[in-house]
């Protein structure tokens, strides 16, 4: 489960769970992310084995 409590459905990237979710600036949906949860969301995709390499 991922933030959003929903279930992650394979691999994704920032820029498309951004863009899922309204922001068209990755630098600012980095920054919302990281005020809200701790942490930015390359690092939360790593966690759960979202995004390879990142």
């Amino acid at each position: 489960m991922n933030r959003h409590g929903e279930e992650p459905t394979g691999s994704t990237t920032v820029s498309v769970e951004a863009f899922k979710w309204g922001f068209w600036h990755q630098g600012e949906f980095s920054r919302f992310y990281k005020t809200a949860f701790g942490e930015v969301p390359s690092e939360t995709l790593k966690t759960i084995g979202g995004m390879e390499g990142a």
